[in-house]
């Protein structure tokens, strides 16, 4: 990227910032955090707690900052040619990125069914499905509700939803939800049961929870518009300068 700045300069398509789309965006970053379920278990599995959150920060600004350094200097030097799909934006006959779509694919082939079993595993305790998942026909219940979800998301797939949408739709639904209130929820209620909670802390929490809670239905109302009303994807794209890179 930074060789396609130098020789062709900046893309003339870049912008700094694109207000329509921050819905869509908003929904993406929900949904790359469908991982923050595990801090609390990780927390509390550290042979030293208290050192997490020094720990956490680091962690979390170094990723943050990375892929805010990505992103803007793919945007400056691909500008609005980037398409959504990162594969796609190479040459077909690169043999590495063929390469790498085949370790992704088969990365997904492999962990779905975990991911799939997690959704199971937490389907069987809630206690309006428990007795579905009691005694001799455990097994036999769970490999149907496997088979059930992963038919539900094969016919999903086949209606055509871009790949963008859905992933947009889960984020705010689902992942805005982890990432926004159930922490905030936990947190105000593990500190109050210690007496450690500040009224002012409580307040900072809840209204972090709120616009978590607000964004997430402007962005499922932004996804469905999409849906509905065509795709960005639709939309004429710039010449992508890594097509005619070799």
């Amino acid at each position: 990227m930074a060789e396609i700045i130098h020789l062709q300069g900046i893309n003339h398509t870049s912008t700094n910032f694109n207000w329509g789309n921050f819905p869509m965006f908003f929904g993406m970053a929900c949904f790359s955090l469908e991982g923050i379920g595990l801090i609390f278990p990780i927390r509390g599995s550290l042979k030293q707690p208290d050192q997490f959150t020094r720990l956490f920060v680091i962690v979390a600004s170094s990723a943050v900052l990375l892929y805010m350094i990505f992103g803007t200097v793919c945007n400056l030097a691909l500008g609005n040619s980037v398409m959504s799909i990162v594969f796609h934006n190479f040459p077909k006959n690169y043999t590495v990125i063929f390469i790498l779509q085949f370790a992704y694919a088969l990365g997904i082939f492999t962990t779905f069914p975990l991911y799939i079993q997690a959704c199971i595993n937490t389907i069987k305790k809630i206690s309006l499905f428990k007795c579905l998942y009691q005694g001799k026909k455990e097994n036999l219940m769970t490999t149907l509700s496997r088979a059930v979800l992963i038919m539900m998301i094969f016919m999903i797939c086949m209606t055509g939803i871009n790949l963008l949408d859905f992933m947009d739709i889960a984020g705010s639904v689902c992942n805005s939800y982890l990432a926004f209130v159930l922490p905030a929820m936990v947190y105000i209620t593990h500190m109050e049961k210690k007496k450690q909670m500040s009224k002012c802390s409580k307040w900072v929490h809840i209204i972090l929870a709120s616009l978590g809670f607000i964004m997430s239905g402007i962005t499922l109302g932004f996804s469905l518009y999409k849906m509905f009303n065509g795709h960005s994807e639709k939309t004429l794209h710039s010449h992508n300068p890594l097509q005619d890179w070799n």
